[in-house]
């Protein structure tokens, strides 16, 4: 997730699909990146653990926080999921509606799934 220490703590929801099977079984929420210095940081962690994510929150360095605004999300949070490798997999904006909320939770399982071998029957 990217995230900044001023974003409201009712945007940070989306995060208890985390928690849900069958997502919990196949993608881990690393933690965040904040767009902000050290303090925001810190002001992020606290805020996300109040609400039940205790999550380690690391500042973006200039070079990634380029590479992220590449990706045209420019309104936190957000969601990055990498693959295993660390590329980019998929990226979303937190959900502004139930029906953005609904269609992310039945996404994020699909991201996890693991890839089918080409000779696999399908």
């Amino acid at each position: 997730m990217v995230a900044r220490a001023a974003d409201c703590a009712a945007n940070f929801e989306f995060l208890d699909l985390f928690d849900r099977p069958p997502v919990r079984d196949r993608i881990t929420l690393l933690g965040a990146l904040t767009l902000g210095d050290s303090a925001d940081a810190t002001t992020l962690r606290r805020s996300l653990a109040l609400h039940g994510h205790p999550l380690r929150v690391w500042p973006a360095p200039p070079p990634l926080r380029r590479s992220l605004a590449s990706l045209g999300r420019h309104s936190t949070p957000y969601l990055i999921v990498l693959d295993p490798a660390g590329a980019l997999h998929f990226a979303t904006g937190a959900p502004e509606s139930i029906r953005d909320y609904l269609a992310l939770g039945h996404t994020l399982p699909l991201l996890g799934d693991p890839p089918t071998p080409p000779d696999a029957p399908r």
